[in-house]
């Protein structure tokens, strides 16, 4: 089984590859999903109140997911606190989510900031979606109904896509104008021919 990374900085437009992946019977491990899960746990909700600071918990004991947001996304040293804690977690729990998927020809980790966080190694290889900035601006600004400047306070926070594309073995162009099927399914032959020809080797 590859363990291929799917990645693309904010508003690319990885979540929609990865849908389309999943059509086509790939499994797919969305790593913002699980971190979501994994930090309603109260063991690591309370590790990150303590390193991250009192008020983020409601009084139910439950994290604030929008303060957090705000600090993190303007703090660069809070961010990495808050992912020293989440993704150790997070790399456990795929692992133990790839066992499941064994017989498969690949899975696929889609997350934003894989090569931030140095999870590069645990990939046979990575498929990088691109768009332009400005683009991608507006995108997440009606998606998410957040002002330029708090977007691109959050894009500041990733590594510039052309660092990425530069170490990504596959780049899928999500420009609105290059059709997205098409590229999905390129990739899909080529890792499932890749797989078997890796299979029949004695």
């Amino acid at each position: 089984m590859l363990k291929i990374g799917l990645t693309g900085n904010i508003g690319a437009g990885k979540s929609t590859v990865a849908r389309l992946f999943h059509h086509l019977g790939v499994p797919v491990y969305i790593a913002d999903i699980r971190a979501r899960i994994l930090t309603d746990s109260p063991d690591l909700t309370t590790k990150i109140e303590k390193k991250l600071g009192p008020g983020l918990l409601t009084n139910d004991g439950i994290l604030d997911r929008k303060k957090l947001a705000s600090l993190v996304f303007g703090s660069r040293e809070k961010l990495e606190q808050l992912n020293q804690l989440i993704h150790p977690e997070v790399v456990s729990d795929f692992e133990a989510w790839c066992q499941q998927h064994v017989n498969q020809p690949f899975v696929i980790h889609e997350a934003a900031i894989l090569f931030e966080n140095g999870l590069a190694p645990l990939f046979h290889q990575i498929i990088m979606v691109a768009a332009p900035a400005g683009i991608r601006i507006s995108r997440v600004m009606q998606r998410d109904r957040l002002t330029r400047v708090e977007v691109e306070q959050r894009m500041e926070m990733q590594w510039p896509e052309e660092r990425k594309t530069a170490l990504a073995q596959h780049i899928i162009v999500n420009d609105g104008n290059l059709m997205l099927i098409p590229q999905v399914l390129n990739i899909w032959k080529k890792l499932n021919e890749q797989y078997r020809a890796e299979s029949e080797m004695p």
